[in-house]
C-alpha cells in the first residue's frame, strides 16, 4: 500500500513498518519502524538525508496517525 506524505513523498509499507520514498525519483529518505522501548513508530532517517520543515511536518503527522491507531505509548 501506498500513502502520500505531501508534494514530494509517500510513504510505502514493508516488512513491520513504512519506507518513506521521494516520489519523483524513488529514492529511499528513511523508515517509520516499531520502536517497543517506547511502543510507538518512529522515522530513522537515511544517511545523508536533509529535510525541509515541511516535510518534517509531513513525515510527524504520518507517525501521529499510525501511533494513534496502535494506541501510543510513552
Amino acid at each position: 500500500m501506498r500513502q502520500d506524505l505531501g508534494r514530494f513523498m509517500c510513504a510505502t509499507d514493508i516488512f513491520g513498518g513504512w519506507s518513506i520514498l521521494n516520489k519523483k525519483h524513488g529514492n529511499r529518505l528513511g523508515d517509520v519502524v516499531w520502536y517497543p522501548p517506547w511502543k510507538q513508530y518512529v522515522f530513522e532517517g537515511a544517511e545523508d538525508c536533509i529535510f525541509s520543515a515541511d516535510c518534517l511536518a509531513e513525515i510527524t503527522a504520518f507517525l501521529g496517525r499510525l501511533n494513534q491507531e496502535m494506541g501510543e505509548g510513552t
